[in-house]
């Protein structure tokens, strides 16, 4: 085999290695993690918001806990979404129905900077739109 082939060979090894769903460091893994922070919702206030989410090359999935000086507000359940190398869709869709019974996902759409994922949210609730935003930072 010649220089160049081995060469050409190595640097097609390394960047597979580099783009590998193993690798904690590649576009793969930026949503994977512990979020927490601040969400402040139209309906509910200022509380707080913790995502466990796992990223397996475009897609997400996890779970999301959200407690508001109103207990009866506190919300839970799971994440599911699509991904590209600083943006999500995220769709968190409660484990039980508000009180009013209707169903629904809040959609979600984050922008991921260095150890902090920020976006905007709406979701139908009981009185009507319900809009807001988070601000969390990876543990």
């Amino acid at each position: 085999m010649s220089v160049r082939m081995r060469v050409a060979v190595g640097l097609v090894a390394v960047l597979l290695a580099a783009c590998s769903e193993d690798n904690p460091a590649g576009p793969s893994s930026l949503f994977s993690g512990i979020w927490t922070g601040p969400i402040v919702d139209s309906a509910a206030g200022t509380g707080t918001a913790r995502l466990v989410l796992n990223q397996s090359g475009a897609g997400v999935l996890g779970t999301f806990t959200m407690a508001f000086p109103n207990s009866a507000l506190d919300r839970s359940g799971t994440v599911s979404g699509t991904a590209t190398t600083t943006k999500a869709s995220l769709f968190l869709t409660p484990s039980v129905p508000l009180s009013c019974g209707l169903t629904g996902t809040m959609g979600w759409t984050t922008t991921v900077s260095v150890g902090k994922l920020t976006g905007t949210y709406a979701v139908f609730g009981c009185e009507g739109p319900v809009t807001g935003t988070l601000d969390l930072t990876l543990e």
